[in-house]
């Protein structure tokens, strides 16, 4: 069976970074970015996995040592292809810590990442192939 990891992608990216792309107010303009509990990572999913594309600056990700090109396997335990919205909502919104497992240069490596509160940047980095968050 292939693999699609767009939706995968766009929601995990969502729930985990928080809300990467500014809402919108009735005139078109930007809404400012609220802090909401995150463990401040924007994930790029294609055919090949999932895998790390930014790390936000002091975010308990950064902190661990989470990398930029990571390779997701698992977070808190739900493997990569079995990760759903409400899946993640309840982790991000509920979990005192969430298990991370990744490889980085074929090795296999666990973060123990407890949320925070943090505000996304207004601007937050485009994965290389286009995919944002919605």
């Amino acid at each position: 069976m292939p693999r699609s990891y767009g939706r995968t992608f766009l929601a995990f990216a969502a729930l985990v970074l928080a809300s990467l792309t500014a809402g919108t107010t009735a005139s078109g303009q930007a809404a400012p970015q609220t802090p909401r509990r995150s463990v401040g990572i924007l994930l790029h999913g294609d055919e090949s996995g999932v895998q790390v594309s930014s790390v936000l600056p002091g975010s308990p990700a950064e902190k661990a040592g989470v990398k930029e090109g990571d390779r997701v396997v698992s977070i808190a335990g739900i493997v990569v292809e079995e990760l759903d919205p409400d899946k993640l909502r309840a982790v991000t919104d509920t979990a005192q810590v969430i298990s991370l497992a990744v490889t980085r240069d074929g090795k296999p490596m666990t973060f123990q990442l407890t949320p925070a509160m943090l505000t996304p940047p207004a601007n937050p980095q485009q994965p290389s192939g286009g995919n944002r968050p919605r």
